[in-house]
C-alpha cells in the first residue's frame, strides 16, 4: 500500500513527515496560463509558535515511502493565518516577482530570449533555461504592463511555455515532446476524468506588422511604409492581428506560426490521479487503457494541482492539452 510522505521547509522551520505530524494538509498549484503559481499549507496550532514570517523562502516535497520525496514548489512566504487550532500558510512562487515588477527600457537588436534575461536579472528572478526566440530590431518595455506580461507576449511570439521549474527557475522554451513523466492509466491510477474537445474555428492566423524592414533592412526603425508587412501560417480565413513590434515578412511568419499552433491546441483534458510528484508543468503524459479510445494520446502538462492531506492522503489533479 502506497504511504505518502512530505518535507516542508519553512524559513528556518522544517517539518517532516517521518519525523513530525504537524502538517495537516497540503496544496500547491502550478499553471502555465495563471501568472503565478502557489501553495498553502496548513499546519497544526503548536502552543510554542511557529518561527516564520512574511516573507521566509518555502520548498515542498512530496511523495511515497519507498522513494525520496520529489520537489514540487519553491518560492516564498505571503501570508499567515493564525486561529485557536490551526495555521494556514499562503505562499507564492517567484513569478510574482516579475508580476510586480515595472520597468522602462529600450532593447534594440535584441532577441526574445535576451531581453527576458534581462529582465529576470532586474527582478531578481533566477533564470532557468532560456531559449533565443525570434529576433527583434526594437522592443520597449513599458511600465504600463508588468515585466511578466512582457514576457508572456514574448514567450507568445516565439511560441514558447514560460514558467517557473520547482527549483525556482524560470524557463522560457518551446515544448518538446519527450517520454512520459506521468502514465494515468484507466484502472490503474485514475480517480476521475474530464475532456473537451471543441472545435477550432481559428484556420489561418496573419500578423500585421508597422515597418518596411523588409526591403530597407532589419534594422529601421520607420513606422510608416508602403510596404506591407505581413505574414500568414494557416489556410482559410484569417484571424488578422496587428503587432507593431514585428516588422519583416520573416518574423511575421514566424508570429503567425506560433499565434497558430497556440489557438489550435488539441482536445482540454484534466484527469485526477492518485498523487504523481512527478507530474511536472510543460512535461508530457501519457493516457492510456481508456475506454473512449480518442483519449489515449500523449498530451503536455499545462497545470498540476497536487493534494495531500491527513484524510485523502494524496492526489494530483493534471490539465494537459493534445499535442
Amino acid at each position: 500500500m502506497l504511504a505518502p510522505k512530505y518535507s516542508v521547509n519553512i524559513g528556518s522551520e522544517s517539518f517532516d513527515s517521518a519525523t513530525a505530524d504537524n502538517v495537516e494538509s497540503i496544496r500547491v498549484n502550478l499553471s502555465l496560463d495563471v501568472p503565478t503559481d502557489c501553495a498553502s499549507v496548513l499546519l497544526r496550532a503548536d502552543d510554542q509558535g511557529y518561527n516564520f514570517n512574511v516573507g521566509d523562502d518555502v520548498d515542498i516535497s512530496i511523495g511515497y515511502d519507498d522513494d525520496d520525496p520529489v520537489k514540487v514548489f519553491t518560492g516564498t512566504v505571503d501570508s499567515i493565518k493564525s486561529s485557536s487550532s490551526q495555521v494556514k500558510v499562503s505562499c507564492l512562487g517567484p513569478m510574482w516577482s516579475l508580476v510586480t515588477f515595472f520597468s522602462d527600457k529600450i532593447y534594440d537588436s535584441q532577441n526574445c530570449g535576451q531581453i527576458v534575461s534581462d529582465l529576470l536579472s532586474s527582478a531578481n528572478v533566477n533564470s532557468g533555461n532560456v531559449s533565443s526566440g525570434i529576433d527583434l530590431p526594437t522592443y520597449v518595455v513599458d511600465d504600463n504592463n508588468s515585466a511578466y506580461d512582457h514576457i508572456r507576449a514574448l514567450a507568445d511570439r516565439s511560441g514558447f511555455d514560460v514558467y517557473v521549474d520547482s527549483d525556482g527557475n524560470l524557463v522560457f522554451d518551446k515544448f518538446t515532446k519527450g517520454s512520459a513523466a506521468v502514465t494515468a492509466e484507466y484502472g490503474v491510477n485514475v480517480i476521475g476524468i474530464e475532456a473537451t474537445d471543441g472545435q477550432n474555428t481559428v484556420q489561418s492566423v496573419t500578423i500585421l506588422g508597422e515597418s518596411p524592414s523588409s526591403t530597407k533592412g532589419s534594422n529601421s526603425v520607420s513606422w510608416l511604409t508602403k510596404d506591407q508587412v505581413d505574414g500568414t501560417a494557416g489556410s482559410g480565413q484569417a484571424l488578422l492581428i496587428a503587432d507593431p513590434v514585428v516588422r519583416d515578412k520573416s518574423t511575421a511568419s514566424n508570429v503567425a506560426t506560433a499565434k497558430l499552433a497556440i489557438l489550435q491546441r488539441g482536445p482540454i483534458v484534466s484527469v485526477e490521479i492518485v498523487g504523481d510528484p512527478n507530474a511536472a508543468l510543460a512535461s508530457t503524459i501519457t493516457l492510456k487503457s481508456f475506454p473512449d479510445s480518442t483519449l489515449n494520446a500523449d498530451y503536455e502538462v499545462r497545470s498540476v494541482e497536487h493534494v495531500f492531506s491527513k484524510l485523502e492522503g494524496f492526489k494530483s489533479i493534471v490539465g494537459c492539452c493534445g499535442l
